[in-house]
């Protein structure tokens, strides 16, 4: 004889705000005419903020997710913009993973943008309760971007008519704090 036991599953809206502190390496290459221009590397720091929106269903999660702040790379603040999507799964033991795909990434300096052509990248992270509802994250991330040079105060020779490439890729470690909120 079968008895089974049916539970009824309902997904609940996740809604949590992020804000957090980012260390890192940036690092950017220019390309004229397929041979290498100049190459950079500098680290980075800064205050981060954002968000995820999306929906929990029993221990799974999924949604989009924000985060933007300012960082500090040689000295010059940059601004950055991250749209993307995540999953994760939440451990009953106060402890849950998460990883992300990063479709649309950005850095704009304070005296010049560079229009983006392609970005992407990825995240990864651990999180743990420390008391309801504060979550405490560490989250690595690693983005890559590829500009056409536009309006820009980086200093190039044009050796030839072509406009220049430039790729520009930062990794970076995240501790944040988080309030996950599910209704």
């Amino acid at each position: 004889m079968f008895f089974g036991v049916l539970k009824k599953t309902h997904a609940d809206i996740l809604i949590e705000p992020v804000i957090g502190y980012s260390v890192g390496e940036f690092k950017t290459q220019t390309d004229v005419d397929f041979y290498t221009e100049s190459e950079s590397k500098d680290s980075l720091h800064g205050f981060t903020y954002g968000g995820r929106l999306g929906l929990q269903i029993l221990a799974l999660q999924f949604g989009l997710d924000y985060l933007g702040g300012f960082l500090s790379i040689d000295g010059e603040k940059k601004k950055i913009n991250e749209v993307g999507a995540f999953i994760g799964y939440k451990f009953p033991t106060f402890m849950r993973i998460y990883a992300g795909y990063v479709p649309f990434a950005n850095a704009e300096g304070e005296d010049y943008t560079l229009g983006t052509i392609t970005s992407g990248g990825y995240k990864i992270g651990l999180g743990f309760s420390l008391l309801p509802p504060l979550n405490l994250n560490i989250e690595w991330r690693s983005i890559k971007n590829l500009f056409k040079h536009g309006s820009s105060s980086v200093a190039i020779e044009k050796s030839s008519n072509t406009d220049p490439t430039i790729e520009a890729e930062y990794s970076a470690l995240m501790i944040a704090l988080s309030i996950p909120i599910t209704f």
